[in-house]
């Protein structure tokens, strides 16, 4: 669902608390880097924890990054919408998502027509 991002692209739009991984062609590898509060970004390694993210200036052109999506529970979903915030649904088969940002309705969900298995089998982003 979402595009291949450059290195400066991937920089520019990384979240706080969001997941990014690249693929390294040259090295025939994948890497998985997050974004603190702080604003910096460190690399995450299995098994390691994570360290400050220092990239060869040629690799750093040959990556290809795709920001992963923070699902969040349901619950959490309806919070942030009474809250004011816009969420998203995507369903299991991840070929459909509608955003939902009604606030002038008690129940946003029998605008968008989700069933209860919806609810249940399908995933939840907050955006913002």
């Amino acid at each position: 669902m979402s595009e291949l991002l450059t290195t400066g692209q991937m920089i520019d739009r990384l979240k706080h608390g969001e997941i990014a991984v690249g693929e390294v062609s040259e090295l025939g590898t994948v890497i998985q880097v997050i974004k603190r509060e702080s604003g910096g970004i460190k690399l995450l390694e299995d098994g390691f924890g994570e360290r400050t993210l220092m990239l060869d200036g040629g690799v750093v052109d040959s990556v290809k990054w795709r920001i992963e999506p923070n699902y969040v529970s349901f619950e959490e979903a309806v919070k942030a919408w009474k809250q004011g915030k816009r969420i998203k649904w995507i369903s299991p088969d991840r070929t459909h998502e509608k955003y939902i940002h009604t606030k002038n309705h008690d129940n946003p969900l029998t605008l968008y027509n989700l069933t209860f298995r919806d609810l249940i089998e399908g995933s939840w982003e907050i955006k913002e």
